[in-house]
């Protein structure tokens, strides 16, 4: 028979003593000496088998603490490869826990921290959503998605998908990272507002080149309306740029002939007042005198007209009070029409944002173009006089950029330098220059 007990050592138990020894249980000191190392043997002894075994060994069957071992073959000890501080700090007992440990339940913030992670692994690589189901990390997707995936039917007749498709480029990008920015889905659908735009504008009636009068005046008039709003916040801008409170020549020729007794209005003697004569005296604090001195009547006087104020500020802050809890009817006849007020503004606000015409780029495209306009004068009677005005790639362009199907762009002015570019020479290149003309004019001499 083959014992499991071979590694538990029992503890030593030192029987008692029969014969105690007398002394006085009347003081707090004699508590101490009695004997009580039996029944603490015997707890440890319970406390040993409940660790070690799970329950009481006298309750225990045989079959559960031996095993009878048939076989002659001596089995190699398996290496025990867990190290030293490991198994001290094992848990080696077998009594149940006192409170059973449950999962704590996650917090909406832990859950929504977690939901954000997953997110941010799918922005990273594309996965899906049978990997963010698993919980792999970026490098284990990766991973599962390096090969190619050629694993279908070469001469099938059904088409492939678009993930099917291979293409050596793509997938080459798709690996180093460099794949090119992909357009928005909004892209690809034309906005609400721009169905009510027309592709080709009709001109003004006033543009014909033989107009109605009536019709050419109101063109002239609205023209002329946007070029003065134009010029009007020109001058405002040049207004603000101004600055402010700037001296005229008068007022600066004054100030220049202050002090040399040339202005009439002058005064010598008040200008050159000595510093002691226009220094003021400070603040004297007045001394309180025995007479000034307030008697209990005076303060018991003060006291009740004091406490009377305070009465009749109490009573008036109570009168308003009262008003307005019988003015009820008023204050909630206030707050439905501030409520119908707001309703109104968020109708404003939505039929605002449904006329707002998508921006595609950093400015703004004109929705409303200057109209080309003759003058009085200019106006002829016959097309084979006629000089036309504008241009057709304008007006195509002007209305792509009001459909939003093209950027609107704006033509830059080139810089100019402030200073012009001077060209120096170096000294070392300028006597090296001279040298090499006096050498040419030497052998001119020579050959002539």
């Amino acid at each position: 028979m083959k014992a499991q007990l071979h590694d538990i050592v029992m503890p030593e138990v030192e029987e008692p003593k029969t014969k105690r020894a007398k002394f006085s249980r009347k003081t707090k000191k004699g508590w101490k000496k009695i004997d009580i190392s039996q029944e603490e043997a015997a707890l440890e002894q319970k406390r040993f088998e409940e660790i070690h075994f799970g329950g009481d060994l006298s309750k225990t069957k045989d079959e559960d603490l031996f095993v009878i071992d048939r076989k002659p073959v001596k089995k190699k000890k398996e290496l025990d490869r867990t190290c030293y501080h490991d198994k001290i700090l094992a848990n080696k007992s077998k009594v149940a826990a006192a409170v059973p440990v449950e999962n704590r339940p996650e917090s909406r913030k832990s859950i929504l921290h977690n939901d954000n992670m997953l997110k941010r692994k799918a922005k990273i690589v594309d996965v899906a959503r049978t990997d963010l189901s698993k919980k792999l990390t970026a490098e284990q997707i990766l991973e599962k998605n390096k090969g190619l995936n050629n694993n279908y039917d070469l001469w099938s007749a059904n088409t492939l998908t678009e993930k099917q498709k291979f293409i050596p480029a793509k997938h080459a990008k798709h690996l180093r990272g460099l794949e090119g920015v992909k357009a928005p889905k909004h892209m690809k659908f034309k906005p609400k507002m721009m169905e009510k735009v027309e592709k080709v504008s009709v001109a003004h009636a006033g543009a014909s080149y033989n107009p109605d009068y009536d019709d050419h005046q109101a063109l002239l008039l609205q023209e002329h309306n946007k070029e003065f709003k134009k010029v009007k916040s020109e001058d405002s801008y040049k207004e603000k740029a101004k600055p402010k409170n700037v001296a005229t020549e008068e007022e600066m020729a004054r100030e220049s002939m202050r002090g040399l007794g040339i202005l009439p209005d002058e005064d010598d003697d008040d200008q050159y007042e000595t510093e002691e004569e226009s220094t003021e005296p400070g603040f004297v604090k007045k001394p309180v005198r025995a007479e000034d001195r307030k008697d209990k009547k005076q303060r018991r006087k003060e006291k009740r007209v004091l406490a009377a104020q305070r009465a009749v500020r109490r009573k008036k802050q109570m009168a308003i009070l009262l008003n307005q809890f019988y003015s009820i009817k008023k204050i909630k006849k206030g707050l439905r029409e501030h409520e119908k007020e707001l309703e109104k503004q968020k109708e404003f606000r939505k039929e605002k944002q449904e006329k707002r015409v998508p921006r595609i780029g950093v400015l703004k495209a004109d929705m409303n173009p200057d109209q080309d306009v003759k003058l009085s004068e200019e106006l002829v009677g016959t097309l084979r006089q006629l000089v036309p005005e504008g241009n057709v790639l304008t007006d195509r362009l002007k209305s792509f950029e009001a459909r939003t199907m093209l950027e609107p762009r704006k033509k830059q002015k080139r810089h100019k330098q402030a200073f012009k570019t001077k060209w120096q020479q170096k000294r070392t290149f300028r006597e090296w220059d001279e040298q090499f003309e006096k050498e040419l004019k030497k052998e001119e001499k020579m050959e002539s």
